[in-house]
């Protein structure tokens, strides 16, 4: 199929829609999942790497962070807990919020 552009900008601005359409694809696919995870091994992989985004269900997802040093310097640390495959509530680190009344 050849598809045809009046001009080189058109088709520039194709190709970058298409870059973008598959980027949000990407992320769209499913991650690590909370939900089959053990809670110690979700505080784990924030320990380890620093900052995760994990998945709690079909295009749901967080990003979660060990420390501040994860965080714009603008924001604020707020503690996060999590549904995992053995505990209703899992401490797992923390959530970056520009707001601190969140």
């Amino acid at each position: 199929m050849k598809l045809l552009f009046k001009n080189r900008r058109h088709k520039t601005l194709a190709l970058a829609l298409g870059a973008s359409l598959a980027a949000t694809i990407a992320l769209g696919q499913e991650g690590p999942n909370l939900r089959t995870m053990q809670c110690a091994e979700a505080q784990s992989l924030i320990k380890s790497k620093g900052v995760a985004l994990l998945h709690s269900g079909p295009n749901i997802f967080n990003r979660y962070v060990k420390d501040a040093a994860f965080c714009a310097e603008d924001m604020y640390l707020r503690p996060a807990w999590a549904r995992t495959q053995n505990s209703k509530a899992c401490f797992i680190g923390y959530t970056c919020s520009d707001n601190t009344n969140d």
